[in-house]
Order: structure tokens, then sequence, then C-alpha cells
């Protein structure tokens, strides 16, 4: 898969600040020149303005102003506006009070021109100011199936935020962790085998009764197990093949252990297939199992047969991270012993009760492996920089937010450290059938499926239109059209038609690698369509043009892409109307030139949005 760059790589980078920041700190500056006694600013805001016809922005500030400085609002803004007004020379070039004080500014023609002209190379968002160190871990699914149609939303959600983040100047490093040290992995082994021990005799493999019967209470469906089943099927094949025994091998209690240990890697191999298909890229994957000992002290079959089968389990001989953790709470001085558990004070940290670390039978709770894995993220971060954890988790996990975060307060990490977004249920619907989801029955629907339906660009946009924890039902009928109901082919054809009008100027002559030095008068003057809305549409498209980069800051900042997959579908709706009512290779080669520049511009943002979310920018559709 193609997905669109925010920007091309080899030109010189234009920022590009989000005027909205410009202004809040020209009227903040304003302020403490008129009132230099007022100890605080009030928390104001300069937002896009609801209507064209009151302007670019609206600033609150002087309503907010009304109450420390017992004054009537409307007074304070013409205070303000007046103050103001050096600062936004060349910036605003009209200033209105409406309201009970509101301030609607209106921005200077030379200052869209520029901005207009900044989108028509490559571009780079203005950073933010307080620059963090991100671990953004998400999916994370047991290795025991295949990812599911909600692990894909997971996935969007995650990989669209990384991008979102890193647009904006933080390092963001994205991770997986692969919960691996569970007993689902010996039920999903036993699984695997039970497909696959007739096939394993047939292809030379001795197995003994009791060996045989081993694979009889797996519990997961053939359905579900079957890719991998396959898989491990051909490489017992092959050792068969090569064996040097008379009769061939014998499959021993051993290789039990080995067959858990092969079906999840190769279960962890097809995620990481589907994953990058998706457009899903992950700097680290980490193994729960690692929490057990060093990944280079013993073997995952080890792990598990050492410290996750046994029923009991002596802490102190875990080698690990576990160990180690369970170490520092206890000395700190934050778990007590009761009913023959350890128990951690997470109630002083604000959770509805206190937790067990480690049970009575000496094993760690998920608690426990989860602090622990949490501080081992926190200490790979880059101490230079404010540090963050943001965890991305499924719907049935909202439970474990506070218990976590409760845990790492009492293990010396700030509460704060840690961000828990939850990725709502997905139900998949075609026609009026609902189609459940369980790994263990089988009737399931994977990423892969809903790739191969629909495609990657489609699944990920209609993933990422609603706010993350909302429930989405996945129309698979809409999904598949391809048409303007269709918000992702609506959204993508707008990219393609710019694309259609630049081969069209091609063909006719027109000259394309200097627009950014063309008159762009005509935008503003040269009203020729049948209804003489020219002007009015490509103002408008300017308008939402400068909004961008605050999009992408309010993105990031809220841990919102769906604000920035709105803004462009908003967008494209503009754009469509304008493609149809407005002709742009006409033969006045001026205004031509002009409208060339702007949909140019709007090519750039849509291209630069395209990537954040993870989309293919087409040319052709």
């Amino acid at each position: 898969m193609t997905v669109a760059q925010p920007q091309p790589a080899d030109h010189a980078m234009t920022t590009i600040a989000d005027p909205s920041r410009e202004l809040h700190d020209a009227f903040s500056a304003a302020l403490s020149e008129l009132h230099p006694s007022l100890t605080e600013i009030p928390d104001f805001t300069v937002e896009p303005a609801a209507k064209p016809e009151f302007g670019h922005y609206a600033c609150n500030l002087a309503l907010q102003l009304a109450r420390p400085l017992k004054s009537n609002p409307r007074r304070i803004a013409e205070e303000l506006v007046e103050a103001v007004a050096p600062r936004l020379s060349g910036i605003v070039e009209r200033r209105e009070i409406a309201g009970p004080g509101f301030i609607n500014l209106h921005l200077d023609r030379r200052f869209l021109e520029g901005r207009l002209r900044d989108w028509l190379g490559a571009v780079t968002i203005a950073p933010v100011t307080n620059q963090k160190s991100i671990n953004l871990e998400y999916v994370s699914a047991n290795p025991t199936g295949p990812l599911l149609v909600v692990n894909g939303r997971a996935a969007a959600l995650g990989s669209a935020l990384a991008a979102v983040l890193r647009a904006v100047g933080h390092q963001v490093t994205e991770e997986y962790y692969v919960n691996d040290a569970g007993t689902q992995v010996l039920e999903f082994g036993k699984s695997v085998f039970g497909q696959n021990r007739d096939r394993y005799r047939e292809a030379g493999w001795t197995i003994p009764d009791e060996i045989y019967a081993w694979g009889d209470d797996g519990g997961y469906a053939a359905e579900t197990v079957a890719p991998v089943a396959e898989r491990l099927y051909e490489l017992r094949r092959r050792e068969a093949a090569q064996s040097e025994q008379p009769g061939g091998p014998t499959f021993a209690e051993d290789d039990l252990l080995r067959e858990i240990g092969d079906a999840v890697a190769v279960q962890f191999e097809l995620q990481k297939e589907s994953l990058h298909r998706f457009g899903a890229v992950f700097g680290v994957f980490e193994h729960e199992h690692a929490l057990y000992a060093p990944p280079r002290g013993l073997a995952y079959t080890d792990v598990l047969d050492g410290f996750v089968f046994p029923t009991e389990l002596a802490l102190d001989s875990v080698p690990g991270p576990l160990l180690e953790t369970y170490r520092l709470l206890v000395e700190r001085g934050v778990t007590y012993e009761a009913e023959g558990a350890t128990w951690l004070r997470t109630t002083d940290h604000g959770d509805d009760k206190d937790r067990v670390v480690v049970r009575s039978n000496g094993k760690p709770t998920y608690l426990l492996a989860d602090i622990a894995y949490h501080l081992d993220k926190w200490k790979r971060l880059n101490e230079n920089r404010e540090r963050l954890l943001i965890d991305i988790w499924g719907p049935d996990h909202h439970g474990h937010i506070l218990p976590t975060r409760a845990g790492l307060q009492a293990a010396g990490v700030p509460g704060a450290a840690l961000e828990v977004l939850i990725s709502g249920w997905v139900t998949f619907k075609q026609g009026e059938r609902i189609v459940a989801m369980s790994k263990r029955q089988g009737n399931l629907v994977t990423l892969d499926d809903l790739i191969d339906e629909v495609g990657v660009d489609v699944a990920r946009y209609m993933f990422l239109e609603r706010s993350p924890e909302s429930h989405l039902e996945f129309d698979l009928d809409l999904a598949a059209e391809r048409s303007a109901e269709n918000p992702a082919y609506y959204l993508q054809y707008a990219y393609t038609r710019i694309c259609s009008i630049f081969a069209n100027a091609r063909k006719q002559g027109f000259k394309l690698d200097d627009l950014d030095t063309v008159d762009l008068t005509p935008l503003f003057t040269v009203n020729d369509d049948r209804d003489g809305s020219a002007v009015g549409r490509q103002t408008e498209l300017l308008r939402q043009l400068i909004y961008y980069p605050g999009v992408v800051h309010e993105a990031a900042e809220h841990r919102a892409p769906q604000r920035l997959a709105a803004y462009l579908h908003q967008l494209a709706g503009l754009f469509h109307p304008y493609y149809k009512a407005v002709k742009v290779l006409i033969e006045d080669k001026a205004t031509a030139r002009a409208r060339l520049a702007l949909c140019r511009a709007l090519q750039g943002v849509l291209r630069h949005g395209f990537g954040l979310l993870g989309l293919e920018a087409r040319e052709e559709m």
C-alpha cells in the first residue's frame, strides 16, 4: 500500500503556524499592556468563526474579563480592539465587536495569499512549545488468534494519533505489547495440535496415545487456529522428512511445549503481517514473558514451563522485572500482607479498593505485570523531555485504568504520566445481519477479511471518523459503495479530481512549476461562473485552508484524529461543488493560473492530512 506522505522530501520545508495561536498571543500581550496589575490572564479562546460573515476567527477574551475587571464586556472589547491593532498589522484587516462582546477578526488578504503560497511547496506544521517524549502503545492483542475488526480500529487510531503527535513536534515510540504469558497460550497450543495431530502422523511422526490426547480440549475453534495449524503442519512435515530416526520422529512431552511456543510465534507473525498491511508499523514489540526473565536469560518455552504454567510460584525465583518491581513496591512501603497474599495500597492514590499484586500461591497478578511493564516503558523514554505514556485499550478494559495509574503512582511515577484511551466496540453489519466476534467460537470477522472486502483506506477512514470510545456500527454495504455516500470515497475523490485538473492543464500547455509566483488577485475579483459565486467559493476554501494547522494541533492535544478526519471531509465537501460550478482552465490565463494555485494548495493540505490518517492519495480512482 502506498500511503500519502505529509510532504515531499526533496524540497525545502516551509513551517506553517496556526494563526489562532498568533492571534491568541497578540491578545495576551495587549491585555498585559492594558492591565499590568492583572495577576492572572483568564482562559480564553481564539476559534474559527462559526460563519463566513463573522470573519475568520472569534475571540472571547472580553467576556472572560468581565468578572475580574468588573466591567461591561463590550467596553472591554473596545479597549482590546484598539490595543491589539498594532500587533495584528499584516495579519488582520478588520476587527468587529459582536453580540455581548465577541471580537470577530477578518484576516488580511495578503496574509491569506501568503498562507496559500506556503502550501505550494513542502510544508511542516509549527511544533508545540512543550514537545514530549511519548510511548504510544496500541492493539497489543493476545497472540492466540487473528486480529479482529476491533483490533483494526485500535490500529487505525494508534497509527493516526502517532502521526498527528509527531506532526506537532513530539517524539513518539509506537509499541505493541505481546500478551504471551497467560494460560490462554496453553489452550491455543492444544487447539493447534488438535487440528494437526492426525496429519502429523500421516507425515511420519509417531505420536503416543497419551500425547495425542493432549489436543482433545483446546477450546479454540478450528476456524480460528486454521492458518497457524497450516504453517505448523508444513514445519513439522519438513522435520519428519529430514528425520534420521527409523520410522520418523516421535512426539514427546517436550515437543508439546515447543508446539505452544511455535504456535504463538506463528500467530504473532501473522498478526504483524496484518498490521503492516493495514499501515500500522511499530517501532517496538515487547513480550509479556520477558517480565519474568530478561529476553536473553531464558527461552520463551522455559519461561512458560518454569513460571507461567505451574499453579504455584516462588516469586524470588523469577529473575526479571516482575521481581524487581515487587521489591521496589515493598521498599517504598506501599504493600502489606493479608489473607496470604500481598496487597498494594492503591487506595492511597484514588483507587476504590486496594489490589492484590501477589496471590497466595506466589504468582503475580495482572496488575503487578502491568506496573512492571509500564515502569519499563517509562524508563526507556527520553528524560530530556517531559515523558508521557499513552495506552489505547479495548472497550472491556475501563476497570483497569484506575488501578494501573494508582499502581504506577505507588511506584513513584506521576499520575498524569499515564493516559488511557478506550477504542470502542465495532459491530460488523452487512444488510440486516450483525456478525458476532469470538476467537474461541470461530464466529469472527478478521481485519484481513475487512481489508479484502473494502480496502485499507475505506476501513481506516470509517474507523477514524468517529470518536474513539463510541460504539461503531461498521456498514459493509456502505463501505463497498463507490459514491458520495461512502465518506472515504468522497474524500479521496476530491484529491483525484484535483489531480485530473492538473493532468488536463499539462495537456493544454499550462506552466505549472512557477505557481508560487502567480498573481492571486483573480481569486478575489473574478466572478465568471454562471451564478457569480466563484469568489465566494474560493474565499471559503481559503478560509478553511488556514484552519488546517490548528486542526492538527487540536487533534494532537485532544488525542482526537477524528477532528482531522472531519475537517478533511468538510474541505472535500467544499471542493466538489466548486469543481462543478467553477471552471478552472479558462481562456483567461491569469485567472486560470490563480485557480490552479488554489487547487495546488488544496492538494497539499489533502495530501498532508491523508498522510497523517494513513490514507493513500490516489491520482486515479
